[in-house]
Parts: structure tokens; sequence; C-alpha cells
């Protein structure tokens, strides 16, 4: 039975999570070959230099729970330690970095920003919208969830199938087959060549290596969902540094950054993706070059996309236990790595593409357009965190007198209470179910602003090659 309309909500995932079915995917981990010297020795210093002020994350979850009423806390402990506990197998450092991101997310949530929102809870239940898409579920009473069907195909098929056979993903597909070890077994798992189906095969979706293509799009899309926003710490020292440039001074010099990523970065697949999805060629431009330079650099000032990209691929690198003895699979678990790192990227790269153009108009740099057919990652990564506006809390300020004494108060709590998504036909439906009616009012502002942005013709999410043309967007309560 097909499955084109599915609701995300706090309280669906909560469902799954107690039966185990939104348990992290993990066949391919570790990703990484850690070095357990290097991290020993990079902890052992953190704790040194940090003795006496650095904080531990229950020491943070004590301020958080001065701050914030019970209910908020009920959610977040138990997300929290569904992250930790999967950033242990993945990504190890992220222990380290926790504390400071609640910190800086505590900041992001109660400040005067122009969005006053959570990544905490924002991340892993990006991370459940995406299961739920791309696996579906069985419930208790054994009633099974489908994935999620776009035009009579399940929507990882369209996935896979663009990532094997599309014309427009061959720089993708390059890559990987470049990542070799051995001839005798290079891009070869189970001793079957990884590009070995063929698109005129109509039961390849029945076979091994189908399903093994499966699971490395769910795993890949699963990292990325959980680190995707990464990046914010960084773009906030990047609004101070643009704030100080006034008096003539800088917190970090943008171009040497950028320098750093072409130099260092040139062989990862995120510079593929940056120089416009396009291997670097013999034959490019003379001045192609500095427009990619360019791009990067704005990309660390205006995104938090790269740098959160940039700091993931580093931390990943600097712990690798480099060189070494490659064994028969580590390209395949490298490549999740070097794949999810462009999805935490581009989830967050439509300023560099459009530039200095306003919507409708032909943007600045073309190439970086999200479109499924040559990125259909980044794209599913783009959609989920598009939608997961459920369960996201926000500050809310109120003065009020009491006697002579006036009093501020502070209501942290969720706007939007489910996401609906319906694909139909040549359109995909999405509606946020507000708390009330001045939160649907002011969601609908936005929304305009956002399909204008990202799924008009020159939007940056193009859906197109799944025959989905058109994208409706409405809050209502």
């Amino acid at each position: 039975m097909s499955n084109s309309f599915m609701e995300f909500s706090f309280d669906d995932f909560q469902i799954g999570w107690r039966q185990g079915c939104f348990n992290p995917p993990k066949c391919f981990s570790p990703y990484t070959g850690l070095d357990p010297r290097k991290l020993h020795k990079y902890k052992k210093e953190h704790a040194k230099e940090n003795k006496g002020k650095d904080r531990s994350i229950l020491d943070v979850f004590d301020e958080i729970e001065k701050r914030v009423d019970k209910e908020y806390c009920k959610r977040l402990m138990p997300l929290a330690k569904y992250s930790l506990g999967y950033s242990a197998d993945v990504f190890p450092v992220f222990d380290l970095l926790y504390a400071e991101i609640i910190a800086d997310d505590w900041l992001a949530m109660a400040g005067w920003h122009e969005f006053q929102r959570d990544h905490l809870i924002h991340q892993p239940l990006t991370a459940y919208s995406i299961l739920k898409m791309l696996r579906g579920w069985k419930k208790a009473n054994g009633e099974i969830i489908q994935p999620l069907v776009v035009n009579d195909l399940p929507l990882i098929d369209h996935c896979v199938d663009a990532v094997l056979f599309n014309e427009r993903c061959y720089d993708l597909r390059e890559y990987f087959r470049r990542m070799e070890i051995r001839k005798s077994h290079s891009n070869q798992i189970f001793g079957k060549n990884l590009f070995a189906l063929k698109e005129n095969n109509k039961d390849r979706y029945n076979t091994p290596l189908f399903q093994f293509w499966r699971q490395l799009f769910i795993e890949t899309a699963f990292v990325a969902a959980m680190f995707h926003d990464i990046g914010y710490p960084w773009q906030y020292i990047q609004r101070l540094s643009e704030a100080l440039h006034q008096a003539k001074t800088s917190l970090v010099l943008h171009h040497e950054s950028s320098n750093i990523t072409i130099k260092d970065f040139e062989n990862h697949l995120l510079y593929v993706v940056l120089n416009g999805y396009r291997i670097k060629e013999v034959a490019q431009p003379l001045h192609w070059d500095h427009i990619v330079e360019k791009g990067i650099e704005k990309g660390f000032e205006k995104t938090h996309g790269l740098p959160g990209a940039f700091t993931f691929l580093l931390l990943n690198d600097i712990f690798r236990d480099y060189p070494k003895e490659k064994t028969h699979t580590w390209h395949v678990r490298q490549f999740v790595i070097e794949w999810a790192s462009v999805a935490i990227c581009m989830h967050d790269f439509s300023k560099i593409f459009r530039g200095d153009y306003k919507s409708g108009e032909c943007p600045d740099r073309p190439s970086l357009r999200v479109s499924f057919e040559k990125d259909p990652l980044s794209a599913v990564l783009c959609l989920a965190d598009f939608m997961q506006d459920f369960e996201r809390h926000a500050a809310c300020y109120s003065n009020q007198k009491i006697g002579k004494d006036e009093i501020t108060t502070l209501q942290f709590k969720p706007t939007c209470k489910k996401v609906t998504l319906d694909f139909t036909g040549n359109t995909a439906k999405i509606v946020f179910y507000q708390s009330d009616m001045a939160s649907a009012k002011l969601k609908n502002h936005y929304l305009q602003k956002d399909k204008e942005e990202l799924f008009s013709s020159t939007g940056y999410l193009d859906f197109s090659s799944l025959g989905i043309n058109y994208f409706d967007t409405e809050a209502r309560i």
C-alpha cells in the first residue's frame, strides 16, 4: 500500500523510539578509524586547559533546569541522551563540544534575534523525520507505516536511482570510484562491484546490492541530520566579527579560512560540490578558482552550513588513524563522512547560491542549486530541515505589574504541534499545525518568503526530477 502522506510530531517520535523503531542506523559505523592515542591525548589536554572553568554536560543541564519549565526538560533530556549515545560511535569528539553548544543554544533561544529557536531538539527530530520518510516503521500493534512514496515509487528508491544512474550524479560516483584501495577489490563489497546494477534491470529493487545502497543512503542522511547545525557557534562569531568590522578590527580572517579549505580540503568531496558539483578539471576557466574561493569565503561569513561541514570533516580527520593498512570496506565507511559533510554544508548555502540577486531573479551561482537529480542527499536534508518546526521551543517574554513591582516572565514553549507532508501528483503540500492563530499568521508570513527563496522556479531546491513541480505550504491551527 502506497504512502504519499505522512505526519510528523514529537509524540509520534516518542512512540516509535520506545518501540525501538527510530534507533540510529549503524550498519557501517564506526565511519572513521580513530587513533585512540590521539583522542585520549586531546581529551587530557582539553581537561587540563579547562580545569576550573569548564562546565560538564551535567552542570549545563542544571543551568537549563533553572531557566526553563519541566515540560521542556522532559523533552530535551531524552533527546540529548539520544544524540550523545549516537555520537559516541560516530563523532566521539562531539561530547566535548556539547556543553558549549547547549550554552550557545540557550543564547539563541532566549536572545532577541529574528528567530528564537532551539537546535538541541531540532537536530535529532530532523533525523527522525528522515528515518520515517525513508524507512517507515512498524508499530507495536502491528500497523506498518510504509516509507514515503512519490509518484508510485518509495522516496528512498528515487534517491538510490539518482545516485547510481543519473548523469548529473556522475561526479559523485566518480569520486567514490577514486577512493580505491587495491585493484583486487576496489569499489567492491561482498565480492560485487558497487556500480554493477543496470537501470534497465526492472528487478534491481529486490537485489542485495540495491539494499546495500538504500542502507548507505539512510545512514549517511541520518549522520548529516544529527550534526547539520554544529556550525552555529562559528556563525555567531562571524556576526560579532562583522559588528566589530566598523571599528577596524576582526575576530576571524575569512580569507585565511577559505584558503585553508581550498588548500587542505581540495581532495574531499565537499570541494567537488563547492566547485559546482564538478571534480576539478584540467581545462576549467582561468578565473574559476577565484570564483570558488570567493564562494567559500562568503560561505564562512554568511552561513552556518560550511563552517559546520568544515568542523565535522576537520575533527574526524584530526583523530583518524592515518596512515594505516586499509580494510576491505574503509572507502565505504569514509564515504559516509565525506557525503554527510556535503549535506551539512548545502542545507544552508542558499545565500551563496543566490548572491546579491533577489528571489525571482537568476541566481549568482546556479551550479550550487540543490537539485534532487544531482544531490538527493542534500535535497532530502533540506526538506526535512524545513519541515522540522514541530516542538521547536521559542522564548516569549512579557511584563506585568504585581503591586509596585514590575515582573518580567519568560514562557518557553513550542508554537508548532505537528507537520504533515503530502506528495500527490506534481504537488507537494506541507502543512504546519500551530498552537494559536497569532503564531499561524506569523508562520504564514515567513512561509511566503520561504516559498520564493526555496521552491520557486529560481529557488534553491529542485525536486522536478521526481515530477514535483510545485510546493504548497501553509500554517493553520
